[in-house]
């Protein structure tokens, strides 16, 4: 059996979940839909993900009355090994999603800043394959290079934000809910769509990360820093701009950067910094994938991974490529439905796993009882 799980502890797990929920958090904003009618995404995007984390304290209570070893024996618990399966296929769809969703946007920044000249295709062919490889290799490399790359990241970060104080202006915020406290709560909900996979994952890989214990120590740990990091990211970009100019920018987060730029070289982090979220999107899209072919593997029994970390790479760049086709159109309006409905599809499986599962093993206690 070739799945190269490996063995990762608290440092190495902490360090990934939180990279891959602040990762996806901020880097995955529709500037469009977000900011069209106000800025009040520092605050709905923390709610989606303390929302998306009160639910995995929820399955974690439901494991434990359940005694399952995992998130989809869970599922299998609630709803039966058939469908489970295919709510489990679901799941693994969602997470080549958020993967997709990541190398289209950084791919189209690369190529936007950076290389200008060079084509799309080579863009989108230097950043895959350092994706396939990392994936290919497994948990233990991917769980160790975020354990490096993470605080570097969160250096970046803070240098980014302390160099823009003085930029800072809270009018800028106005209005503060937008076109209302509703919409606020309907992209709260909408939202967390990027956070439930992100969440599952750890849940379905239990044993590299050396049992429920340290699963639940480490998400929680990158709950917290994500939270943190997406509430700073969202308000440093709501006081640096208007949200009429936020909603025409296509990654803020780089043209506040590019804005920094300074005659001394040390303070040139815009091109540097690019590069830095690079490397955490590319070991976050591999997370992805490997935890995608994790899954699949598990449910179909398919005793090595790399088949199929090869063809759910090859899958996800052929989305990702048709950015530059004639089918541009129809992609993209699936996307943005996808974007905008499949919370209710992940919350779903979510819930009715959770309490599907406590249900039957308190039913099933009973009877035994009896």
């Amino acid at each position: 059996m070739r799945m190269n799980l490996g063995k990762i502890g608290t440092q190495e797990a902490a360090n990934l979940i939180a990279l891959t929920l602040a990762v996806t958090g901020i880097f995955t904003v529709d500037s469009a839909v977000a900011y069209e009618n106000g800025n009040s995404t520092f605050l709905s995007i923390p709610l989606s993900l303390l929302i998306v984390f009160g639910l995995f304290m929820l399955v974690m209570y439901a494991m434990r009355i359940s005694e399952a070893e995992s998130f989809s024996q869970m599922l299998d618990i609630a709803v039966g090994k058939t469908a489970g399966k295919v709510l489990m296929f679901i799941v693994v769809a969602a997470l080549l999603f958020n993967a997709y969703l990541l190398l289209l946007r950084f791919i189209s920044m690369i190529h936007s800043y950076v290389f200008v000249e060079a084509s799309y295709l080579n863009v989108a062919v230097w950043v895959l394959i350092p994706v396939l490889c990392i994936a290919l290799l497994g948990l233990e490399t991917i769980g160790r290079m975020a354990k490096i790359f993470a605080v570097a990241l969160g250096f970046l970060f803070l240098l980014g934000f302390v160099s823009a104080i003085d930029g800072f202006e809270t009018y800028r915020l106005y209005p503060l809910f937008g076109d209302g406290v509703y919409k606020i709560g309907e992209y709260t909900l909408e939202s967390t769509y990027k956070f439930i996979p992100a969440f599952i994952a750890p849940l379905t890989m239990i044993k590299g990360m050396n049992g429920i214990a340290t699963v639940k120590k480490s998400t929680i740990i990158a709950a917290c820093v994500a939270v943190v990091l997406c509430f700073i990211t969202q308000l440093v970009l709501g006081l640096t701009y208007e949200y009429n100019s936020l909603k025409n920018m296509y990654f803020p987060l780089c043209r506040l950067n590019m804005s920094l730029q300074n005659e001394d070289y040390f303070m040139r982090t815009d091109k540097i910094g690019i590069f830095l979220w690079l490397s955490g999107a590319v070991i976050t899209v591999a997370y992805y994938i490997y935890s995608a072919g994790y899954v699949f593997c598990k449910r179909t029994k398919t005793l090595d991974i790399r088949p199929c970390i090869v063809c759910f790479t090859i899958l996800v760049s052929s989305f990702v490529l048709i950015e530059y086709t004639d089918l541009y159109e129809i992609v993209h309006t699936v996307t943005e439905a996808v974007e905008r409905y499949s919370f209710i599809v992940l919350l779903a499986i979510v819930t009715v796993g959770a309490i599907g599962s406590m249900i039957k093993s308190k039913g099933k206690t009973k009877n035994e009882t009896n």
